[in-house]
């Protein structure tokens, strides 16, 4: 189950991208 972390490290790179702002 390696996709999970993989969506998971995606989703959380984004939401810190986001929240940066």
């Amino acid at each position: 189950m390696e996709v999970l972390i993989w969506m998971e490290r995606r989703i959380w790179s984004v939401r810190s991208r986001m929240t940066d702002v």
